[in-house]
């Protein structure tokens, strides 16, 4: 055993020399094959250009700056030239140094920080105008019309006019009738269509607004001029000017409680239209109308009855006819409208003895 370690101990390379070995000296040689070689350096000519290849600033940040003075300058001498051209350089830019991150709206509903003030705020908002409706509701809906302006409604409607307020002007144009006001909430000129009692009463005019399923028949505008060309519209066109009627009044029987009518309207003086007037609102459930010249149910039996008086005999068809013929019908859908009186000369238009009247049957109401 002692031989065997002593060999290994005594262990001498065969190459003393080789590098691989490991040495325990402090100061390292190198190996002599480098020592022996020469160090041999090419000098070759080198431009300036690449010599200060690594020395060049990056002055692109002057030059942009050199360039927005010098459009600074321009845009003194030209500023309507060159505003355009700026806006669009500085949109772009911003749209570069623009970040992508997307905040939330800080005065959106949903935001949590301002949800509470947002309905605070609404809430106040709410309140204040509540309290100015209520301030114009105390006053009065209608602003006085002044002078000018009822003269210029009267002059435009003349005879059609039938009541005039220092707040409203109450105009009759043959079915309906038309309503102008200066509306306070809005401050605009109101066109209304109303709808009078039948046989309207010129002395005591009653009236409400049409209704045209869940809305009025009405427009409002900003000057009176406008209104008065809307009320002329209105009063030609549409469901309020295109009145067909049935048939029109021509006489009145007080004792039989009948209206005459026919296919030509009659004009009735102030002083006839009012007695009209008081014995229709006072027999107005027995009254009954019938036809001018036509023979009905009513007339032919009072023929038979005549004849049975006088002995005269009856033919079988008589009662057959009679039969046949309709009886007077019920006095419904009745209307009246003033019309120009040709004789009266003045301008008066609210008094209602300075116009003639019509009265006609309509097919509805």
């Amino acid at each position: 055993m002692k031989n065997k370690r002593n060999e290994i101990f005594d262990y001498k390379p065969s190459n003393s020399k080789d590098p691989r070995i490991p040495s325990l000296d402090i100061n390292k040689t190198e190996p002599q094959e480098l020592e022996n070689k020469e160090v041999k350096v090419k000098i070759n000519k080198i431009n300036n250009e690449q010599l200060n290849e690594d020395l060049k600033i990056d002055n692109s940040k002057a030059k942009n700056l050199i360039q927005k003075l010098k459009e600074s300058s321009n845009f003194v001498k030209n500023p309507l030239s060159n505003s355009n051209e700026i806006k669009n350089q500085v949109h772009e830019e911003n749209l570069e140094t623009q970040s992508k991150l997307i905040l939330p709206d800080p005065n959106s509903d949903l935001n949590i920080l301002n949800s509470f003030s947002k309905k605070r705020e609404k809430s106040v908002n709410l309140i204040n105008k509540t309290q100015e409706v209520m301030k114009t509701l105390k006053n009065e809906p209608h602003i006085k019309l002044t002078e000018e302006e009822k003269i210029k409604i009267m002059k435009n409607f003349k005879y059609k006019i039938v009541k005039v307020t220092n707040r409203e002007i109450l105009i009759k144009n043959s079915k309906y009738g038309f309503e102008i006001h200066h509306n306070n909430t809005d401050k605009r000129y109101w066109v209304i269509t109303i709808c009078f009692e039948e046989l309207w009463n010129p002395r005591k005019i009653n009236y409400i607004n049409l209704w045209s399923g869940n809305s009025f028949i009405g427009y409002g505008f900003n000057t009176l001029d406008q209104c008065i060309e809307e009320t002329k519209k209105l009063m030609v066109s549409g469901k309020t000017g295109n009145i067909i009627w049935k048939d029109f009044v021509v006489d009145w029987n007080k004792e039989t409680k009948r209206f005459i009518v026919a296919d030509k309207a009659k004009k009735f003086t102030y002083e006839e239209y009012k007695k009209i007037v008081k014995w229709y609102h006072e027999n107005k459930i027995w009254i009954l109308v019938k036809q001018e010249k036509i023979k009905d149910y009513e007339d032919i039996m009072q023929e038979a009855k005549e004849k049975r008086k006088n002995g005269e005999q009856l033919s079988p068809l008589f009662e057959i006819q009679a039969k046949l013929i309709e009886p007077p019908r019920k006095a419904n859908y009745i209307f009246s409208y003033p019309v120009e009186n040709p004789k009266y000369k003045g301008k008066d238009y609210e008094n209602p003895e300075n116009k003639l009247y019509e009265i006609a049957f309509g097919f509805s109401e």
